[in-house]
């Protein structure tokens, strides 16, 4: 686990990012088909592993509770 020098909050919380990111790709596979006009909606696994990455490049001083990693996990989201 790459959350264990993080408070427990935030190791539990680190748990259900994985569901919740799987959740959002369905998410915008069924409301953002591509098309040939939009195919810039592509979400693809390889996206997802971008948003990992950067999460787990994350400092537990800063990332200190919940709220934070959450925060954190929107904006890596919506970076890729």
């Amino acid at each position: 686990n790459s959350f264990l020098g993080f408070e427990n909050a935030v190791q539990e919380c680190s748990l259900q990012l994985p569901q919740v990111t799987m959740s959002l790709h369905q998410a915008v596979l069924d409301n953002l088909p591509p098309t040939p006009t939009k195919f810039h909606y592509i979400f693809s696994l390889r996206d997802l592993s971008r948003v990992f990455q950067g999460i787990c490049q994350a400092d537990p001083q800063v990332v200190n509770n919940a709220a934070i990693l959450v925060r954190l996990w929107r904006n890596e989201c919506t970076r890729v």
